[in-house]
């Protein structure tokens, strides 16, 4: 069996095409990534980067940009978080590190090492035993009323915050 050079022609094309195009793609979004994030637009930054690096893992203008954006929203999260445990938001304040470390991970697939400090990590201990001791008081009010359907959905909160 054989097969014509004329009936390859189009699909060896096809492939060369898309071969070109996965090749120029890292450097494409490295670039529309670095125009949002001298915007000061890093939530948007990172995603572009993240595509160019699934692209080409070597790509280091990507992993730079990355780990400089991924720092910046890092930032971001930490002032949140502070705000909301300094003004004992502790559900906000919960809430904020569940996004960071969320986050973290997102950002450690392409190693990019963004650093939680540890007393970020304690405030956060602190504020998840203050937040889960309201909801379990609320929790228990709210059985002693006989609202059944309210206070399991408060401790499915609660498990969902501390599975144990």
């Amino acid at each position: 069996m054989r097969i014509s050079i004329q009936k390859l022609k189009p699909f060896l094309i096809f492939l060369l095409a898309i071969t070109i195009v996965a090749c120029n793609g890292s450097k494409a979004y490295t670039k529309k990534a670095a125009r949002l994030a001298a915007a000061g637009i890093h939530k948007e930054a990172i995603e572009y980067y993240i595509q160019a690096l699934n692209r080409d893992r070597s790509n280091v203008e990507a992993q730079i940009g990355l780990r400089k954006s991924g720092e910046e929203v890092m930032s971001k999260y930490q002032s949140k978080f502070f705000k909301e445990y300094n003004s004992s938001n502790y559900k906000s304040a919960v809430y904020t590190y569940i996004e960071i470390e969320d986050f973290k991970k997102k950002i450690d697939a392409y190693n990019a090492d963004v650093i939680v400090p540890s007393h970020l990590t304690e405030d956060y201990q602190n504020a998840k035993k203050e937040y889960l001791e309201e909801e379990f008081e609320m929790a228990n009010k709210l059985m002693s009323e006989e609202q059944f359907e309210a206070a399991e959905a408060v401790f499915v909160e609660i498990q969902k915050i501390e599975p144990n």
